[in-house]
């Protein structure tokens, strides 16, 4: 994988089995660094070559766990990002193969396809300045955010 393209926060997984999550099936991690050919994880001490890095799939279980929509509209799954959609047309079964990130506005059309999750992160990041949060990272920080409020009641009685 090309150490160019992934940034603080993206999810990769790793082509060795000794990372294999035993409760998942797969290997994801979060980078916590970058070096000049090597990344850090996030709840790990050491450091993995680029080499061994590859990128997630992007399924629709992922979109899915990054709070995408499916009910969207027919044909594409979206998220609402500071009151605009952020949308994704769907793969049809024999034409694209990947979700696509399309651009229409004054007879200028882009497309942009999406293979991994850290693509969509970046893309995503570029164009909102905000990151994509899995829904497991929501709810710690809502329960962070919880537990502190009610640290900061309770001091105050």
């Amino acid at each position: 994988m090309n150490i160019k393209e992934l940034r603080i926060g993206n999810l990769v997984g790793v082509t060795k089995d000794a990372y294999h999550s035993e409760k998942s099936g797969e290997n994801c991690f979060k980078i916590e660094q970058i070096l000049s050919n090597d990344v850090k994880f996030q709840g790990f001490g050491h450091l993995e070559h680029c080499k061994n890095l590859r990128g997630m799939p992007l399924t629709e279980q992922r979109l899915l766990d990054l709070g995408f929509n499916t009910n969207y509209k027919a044909g594409y799954i979206g998220i609402d990002v500071k009151h605009t959609d952020f949308v994704l047309t769907c793969p049809n079964k024999g034409k694209e193969k990947y979700f696509m990130w399309e651009f229409k506005q004054a007879g200028v059309h882009l497309y942009v396809e999406l293979k991994h999750v850290h693509e969509l992160q970046n893309l995503f990041f570029a164009l909102t300045g905000e990151e994509l949060k899995f829904k497991s990272e929501l709810l710690t920080a809502i329960n962070y955010e919880k537990n502190n409020r009610s640290s900061n009641n309770s001091t105050q009685r």
